[in-house]
């Protein structure tokens, strides 16, 4: 993903955009396991977060606001150990300098891995 490093080291990859959604896959496997493993809930947070800030900023003229996560949610809800991670993230309410969105994390039987909702600031550049 453009200009984001920590994405490109989880190897993030949007493979579909609409107005106020996001669809972002990552490739789960040894590099993104903690110690028992499985994926780390951190990596599987961070495909949810930038799933749900994607979203927001297909709402956004690129370049004039940042999307700003103050507060997520996270509810892991599976396991996994590799292959395709799916995240989709939706707007719910992208009006005004606070929005709200939410993401769900597939793997690629679409078995829901996880579920969350987050709270973003919307400023100017």
């Amino acid at each position: 993903m453009k200009d984001a490093p920590f994405y490109d080291l989880l190897g993030l990859e949007v493979v579909g955009l609409a107005p106020g959604e996001a669809r972002i896959r990552m490739k789960a496997g040894s590099h993104l396991h903690n110690t028992t493993g499985i994926v780390h809930g951190g990596a599987i947070a961070a495909l949810a977060d930038a799933s749900s800030g994607v979203a927001m900023a297909t709402l956004v003229p690129k370049g004039s606001r940042r999307i700003i996560t103050v507060e997520q949610k996270v509810n892991f809800i599976a396991a996994v150990r590799e292959g395709d991670l799916i995240g989709v993230g939706k707007v719910i309410q992208g009006e005004g300098d606070v929005a709200v969105s939410e993401a769900e994390i597939r793997d690629q039987d679409g078995k829901l891995v996880a579920k969350s909702i987050a709270t973003h600031m919307v400023i100017p550049s």
